[in-house]
């Protein structure tokens, strides 16, 4: 009797450190603000900190 050796039902996801850090900037301008919703600001505190920084420069 031999052992199977059997592929995962799933693959590993990689590394999602890039994904937010990618999309997340020091300032945004006020047509880049408008198109956040209110879930952008809930799911990403961060995000509405910055958004709020860069609206002392508008």
């Amino acid at each position: 009797m031999e052992a199977k050796t059997e592929k995962p039902c799933f693959e590993t996801m990689g590394s999602m450190k890039h994904t937010m850090a990618a999309e997340e900037k020091e300032f945004y301008s006020c047509e880049e603000a408008k198109k956040f919703t209110r879930g952008d600001f809930d799911r990403n505190p961060r995000l509405y900190e910055a958004v709020v920084r860069s609206m002392e420069a508008w």
